[in-house]
């Protein structure tokens, strides 16, 4: 076994940035996703959050990440479901459009599913029964 010693000069002068030069490609702004039927699905990776503005003010949204594109998603309950799982951003997840539901106040509200990676949240992930962890297809 054979060890080297550099001195310090001779390790100031090795190369500081050995990253590969950037080759860049156009960044597109997210698309909101509208599903229009119950069962609906869309699978990515957790992107993170980010605000909106429409006609009642800021909102927020989370952001998923899919081959197809970075889609927004909005809604309370995911927003909800997405902070239970206790999911990072790059994280799998897949949200299930279950929905509309009537509220108490006559408004009505998006439902959804969110199905997480068992193996990337299960240190975080409290869940009531097995059943709520078995695959889902």
């Amino acid at each position: 076994m054979t060890i080297t010693v550099k001195t310090a000069s001779e390790a100031k002068a090795a190369p500081k940035n050995t990253m590969p030069k950037p080759q860049w490609v156009r960044v597109n702004m997210p698309q909101a996703w509208y599903p229009q039927k119950v069962g609906d699905t869309l699978v990515g990776t957790y992107g993170g959050r980010t605000l909106k503005k429409g006609e009642n003010g800021q909102y927020e949204v989370i952001l998923i990440r899919t081959a197809g594109g970075v889609f927004t998603v909005t809604g309370v309950r995911v927003i909800q479901l997405i902070d239970g799982s206790g999911s990072d951003v790059g994280d799998p997840v897949k949200v299930v459009f279950l929905g509309l539901v009537e509220l108490p106040n006559g408004r009505k509200m998006k439902n959804f599913d969110v199905f997480v990676d068992k193996a990337a949240v299960m240190d975080k992930l409290v869940v009531a029964s097995e059943t709520e962890v078995a695959d889902v297809q």
